[in-house]
């Protein structure tokens, strides 16, 4: 926030989230999100588990590969540490940014696609519901006419 020129203090801080646990402070507390679009920013919502959906996620592992690779002496003192990630992020370009913003896009609009394939699926299963069960230890079968029209998704 300090690089983008956002000063918000500790009180302002405490005062915008108030007295929660930091499990309750989440994307849906209304000061937060309120105080983002107040701010010009708009919020976004990615779904959980999905760091492939965040641009920023393929950034740091970048960030991180340049450290590594600038960190040939294995010295991981604080100030060393700190030297090279000051180095490490003016070394990711904009281009690169711009790179991993399209790979996220074209990873949503894949995942888009294959959620529409599903939902097709889904709506062409037909279930049928005996609720006359005499045996109950009775199996059933699967006939290969029953996924006629069924393809496996990558």
């Amino acid at each position: 926030m300090k690089m983008q020129n956002v000063r918000l203090g500790g009180k302002e801080i405490v005062e915008t989230i108030g007295p929660l646990s930091p499990m309750d402070v989440g994307w849906e507390l209304p000061a937060i999100v309120g105080w983002r679009e107040k701010e010009g920013h708009e919020v976004i919502r990615i779904p959980p588990y999905h760091c492939d959906l965040n641009a920023i996620e393929f950034v740091w592992s970048s960030v991180k590969r340049i450290i590594k690779e600038r960190n040939v002496t294995d010295d991981l003192s604080l100030d060393n540490l700190k030297s090279l990630l000051q180095t490490a992020i003016t070394e990711v370009t904009s281009a690169e940014w711009a790179a991993h913003c399209k790979h996220v896009e074209k990873l949503e609009n894949n995942y888009w696609k294959k959620d529409g394939q599903l939902e097709d699926l889904v709506d062409e299963l037909s279930f049928q519901i005996d609720t006359n069960d005499d045996s109950g230890s009775e199996e059933t079968e699967t006939c290969e006419s029953d996924l006629e029209g069924f393809e496996m998704l990558e």
